[in-house]
């Protein structure tokens, strides 16, 4: 089973899309855990409702007493995943239908398995599925020194990665309020992880030109 982690706050224009892209894949044995990180619109309601007839779904509020954010989110989702392999993912990016049935048939004996993301703004058309970039990911003798250097670009949500090793290296960081993936993924590469890659944009992510990540690399 695949245990995807979601947090979510103030979503509530966005979510419906990321929920219908989750129920609509084609790989069904999967579990869906959100974690509200007290959203202060009605983001909460509003998608209790979206997967209220579907018990693959399960909700949570981030307990008062860890630290705000999605890392924190991501941290307790975990505590709560029942599936052998994890896949995060957020609360505005959408899956291609084959997503989690092409990384689950390709990960086999390697640690993790990566996909291409397709970046799109602010409205998602179903049309990007039959699209693809032009880029092709190989594995660099050195991964670790290719992830460093900026030659291998490893998001967040990219990999999908065997509970059992992803594991060894949390928490991810709470006190880190962007790049979290970077250090994350960087603790894990060094050890010398197996890494599988698939040649296909499975994740569509949106751009957001305001946001803390793109600030930080603006400046």
């Amino acid at each position: 089973m695949v245990s995807i982690l979601m947090p979510l706050n103030n979503r509530v224009h966005l979510i419906e899309e990321t929920i219908y892209s989750i129920i609509n894949q084609s790989y069904k044995n999967w579990e869906c855990i959100i974690i509200d990180d007290h959203s202060t619109d009605n983001t909460l309601e509003f998608t209790k409702q979206l997967i209220a007839e579907d018990s693959r779904f399960q909700i949570y509020k981030r307990p008062s007493y860890m630290t705000k954010g999605p890392s924190a989110c991501r941290n307790y989702a975990i505590s709560k995943s029942k599936g052998e392999l994890i896949q995060f993912f957020d609360s505005d990016d959408i899956m291609h239908q084959d997503h989690l049935k092409f990384k689950v048939e390709n990960i086999g004996v390697a640690d993790l398995v990566i996909c291409k993301l397709m970046a799109f703004n602010k409205i998602f058309s179903e049309e990007l599925f039959d699209l693809e970039t032009e880029e092709t990911l190989l594995i660099p003798q050195n991964v670790f020194e290719a992830f460093a250097t900026g030659q291998l670009e490893i998001m967040m949500v990219s990999p999908l990665w065997k509970k059992n090793v992803l594991e060894k290296f949390l928490p991810i960081r709470e006190d880190l309020h962007l790049l979290e993936d970077h250090d994350l993924h960087a603790r894990a590469l060094i050890t010398g992880l197996d890494l599988k890659i698939i040649n296909k944009s499975l994740i569509y992510y949106r751009q957001n030109i305001e946001s803390t990540t793109n600030n930080f690399y603006t400046n």
